[in-house]
């Protein structure tokens, strides 16, 4: 629970009359413009890396002009939007924290362990008002709910019958363990004890691309890590890309980056995007029983296409 947290969000909706520009010749200096109005959403989130790194749905932070994040101790902190893609509805949050604090995280779940029947619990901070805990079971690994008469784009969905309640969209759905196995969506109100989630594996793929340093930097690394707890493993490879080249492989457990030992896959990520392409980066990985020093550079994008 204190790695849960309440998501508040502002947009600001401008006005725009189709006769606006006519009244204001017409008036003049005597016209008063319609002002904007701003509009109000909640829902939760969870924090994943100590840094502040916050995970949410898209769709609570989509178009948000500013982001808080209200902590589990009262708290309410500013954050902002660092990336997010709609047909996965995962997004990532960053709090702002020149105090360089240590906030609390969640795990994550194994992608394979997920039984049927198995209890799990919806977590969620709604309103802002404290936490709120749910308890079901896990009714289907694979469900795909209709929308407006067409199949959502994202796949797999996790069905359960805890009660996710108005404003926990964004929070964890979690195991015994309290391992992350999801992370809350909606409920069917066309049905009782019906709620869904988008599940960890789904969750791990969407992160580990989101914050390559491909999207946040426009730096080719050209491997991707799966989230999750040390020692983090090299999920993918592109063939020619500069950590192909260099000899990473899919498998590799990386132990090192430049000498330190990552705390997260987002660490990771961002210690790469630091090293620019300026810098030679220097990777210990483990590889079966062996131990294997990499060095590479990164590659702008832009400069690899116009090449």
């Amino acid at each position: 629970m204190p790695a849960v947290v309440n998501v508040r969000t502002e947009t600001i909706v401008e006005r725009h009359d189709p006769f606006e520009r006519l009244l204001k010749e017409f008036w003049g200096p005597h016209y008063r413009q319609r002002g904007s109005e701003t509009t109000y959403s909640l829902g939760s989130g969870v924090i994943i890396d100590e840094d502040g790194w916050v995970l949410t749905n898209f769709h609570v932070v989509n178009r948000a002009t500013k982001v808080f994040v209200r902590m589990a101790d009262g708290r309410e902190l500013e954050a902002e939007p660092v990336v997010g893609t709609p047909f996965t509805d995962v997004a990532l949050l960053r709090i702002h924290n020149p105090k360089r604090e240590r906030f609390a995280t969640i795990k994550f779940a194994s992608d394979d362990d997920l039984l049927l029947g198995e209890t799990v619990i919806a977590l969620g901070n709604p309103f802002g008002l404290g936490g709120s805990v749910s308890r079901g079971i896990l009714s289907s690994k694979s469900r795909r709910p209709p929308s407006e008469s067409e199949p959502l784009e994202v796949e797999d969905w996790l069905q359960t019958d805890a009660a996710i309640n108005p404003g926990n969209s964004g929070g964890p759905l979690v195991n015994l363990r309290g391992e992350l196995i999801g992370v809350n969506v909606a409920v069917y109100r066309e049905g009782q004890g019906i709620g869904f989630a988008v599940p960890v594996r789904r969750i791990s793929a969407a992160l580990a691309e989101i914050s390559a340093p491909e999207v946040l930097k426009s730096l080719w690394f050209g491997a991707r890590v799966r989230p999750g707890s040390a020692p983090l493993t090299v999920s993918s490879v592109q063939g020619e890309s500069p950590a192909g080249r260099a000899g990473v492989r899919t498998g590799d457990q990386i132990l090192q980056i430049n000498g330190q030992a990552p705390s997260s896959f987002l660490e990771f990520n961002r210690q790469l995007a630091d090293a620019g392409t300026a810098r030679t980066i220097s990777l210990l990985v483990r590889r079966g029983n062996a131990r294997k020093e990499i060095n590479l550079r990164l590659i702008r994008e832009s400069y690899f296409f116009n090449s």
